[in-house]
């Protein structure tokens, strides 16, 4: 038999759901530093790209970027965050090889979020992704140009590709000489 349940007890659960889900999600921002009086001061200074692009990452800060990706110094880099029990992950993955391939001047770092923690922990430490499919366009120098989250159309992919081309590598250092 199955229980019959009133109607106001129907709501006063639903309520009480939301209200548990309202509690975790304010938690949750808490314990990730989000209401924290000094980064909002620090904020203040040069912000480079949007807050609201990095609801499902932390914002790393170019220098941090820099170390753990060196790659990123000189060249444009694609980092995806992706894990092999995501569906829009698999959906996502043979779009993203093709685009890579026709920019080859982008650096393309692919990171299963399942596999590959114990792997390169210093990157899963400094970008903490939160939700996958997860791709970070990063510029030459380390900063954050753009992150797209989710599912995300070819044409969309193309465009956000193109625009991190177009920052271009930075030129290398000259050699210097050592004179004897």
């Amino acid at each position: 038999m199955t229980p019959h349940f009133k109607a106001n007890h129907q709501k006063t659960r639903l309520l009480l759901v939301f209200g548990f889900t309202l509690l975790i999600a304010v938690c949750f921002q808490w314990y990730r530093g989000r209401f924290d009086q000094s980064a909002t001061a620090e904020a203040k200074g040069k912000a480079t790209v949007s807050d609201a692009l990095f609801v499902g990452m932390r914002p790393a800060k170019p220098a941090e970027v820099r170390q753990v990706l060196p790659e990123t110094a000189t060249k444009p880099t694609l980092l995806v965050f992706s894990s092999r029990f995501c569906h829009d992950c698999q959906r996502l993955a043979p779009v993203i090889n093709k685009l890579t391939a026709q920019h080859p001047k982008v650096v393309y770092r692919k990171l299963d979020v399942n596999d590959d923690q114990q792997k390169a922990p210093a990157i899963f430490r400094a970008f903490k992704p939160v939700s996958v499919p997860l791709m970070i366009f990063i510029a030459p120098g380390g900063e954050i140009q753009n992150a797209l989250y989710n599912y995300q159309t070819p044409e969309v992919l193309a465009e956000a590709l193109k625009t991190l081309e177009a920052s271009g590598p930075l030129p290398s250092a000259p050699a210097k000489k050592v004179s004897r």
